[in-house]
């Protein structure tokens, strides 16, 4: 299967999750078994209303297109961390050593993304575990608040702020379209 990752271009902002549910796997998209993710977009004024009234599974190639679409306002990607394991339970996931330093390293040299939105607590721990403090990344406290900037990462010329916010459905995070309103 291919990857559903969704990176064209050059990238104000890129969501990273930790890996694909066997749900989007069959639906072909991410985020399409309900509007949680595609709500907290719009609450935060990310995505336009019209937007989200599209069908859940055209909802990633429309978002994730390009910031000159009517229904975006920035140029947005969308990566999952670990993308050919199909766990549902995080804790079951295993991600393999290097993995956040090669996605970043994608990220920032091949679609210069300005914006590394890390979706969830293991997701910033392999981030934390592959960049150790007084590497490429600039730590300044991975374990801040939720929607706050809590490093970068500078490769080649380019640097990437990297933010930390709590995944966008199941759990009990109120308010989580706060944190997405970077």
């Amino acid at each position: 299967m291919k990857t559903l990752n969704i990176l064209k271009g050059d990238l104000d902002v890129v969501f990273v999750a930790l890996n694909p549910t066997e749900e989007a796997k069959l639906n072909g998209a991410v985020f399409s078994t309900d509007r949680g993710f595609w709500n907290i977009l719009e609450k935060a004024g990310l995505i336009a209303k019209k937007a989200n009234e599209y069908p859940l599974q055209e909802m990633a190639k429309i978002v994730f297109n390009d910031k000159n679409s009517e229904h975006v306002n920035y140029s947005i990607g969308f990566a999952d961390l670990v993308e050919d394991c199909f766990e549902k339970n995080s804790k079951n996931v295993k991600i393999p050593k290097g993995k956040a330093i090669q996605l970043a390293e994608n990220l920032i040299r091949n679609h210069q993304a300005k914006k590394i939105v890390l979706m969830g607590q293991k997701v910033v721990e392999a981030f934390a575990k592959d960049f150790p403090k007084g590497t490429i990344l600039k730590w300044k406290d991975e374990k801040a608040q939720y929607g706050s900037c809590i490093g970068t990462i500078e490769i080649d010329t380019c640097t990437a702020a990297v933010y930390k916010v709590p995944f966008p459905v199941n759990n009990n995070v109120e308010n989580r379209y706060l944190y997405y309103c970077l």
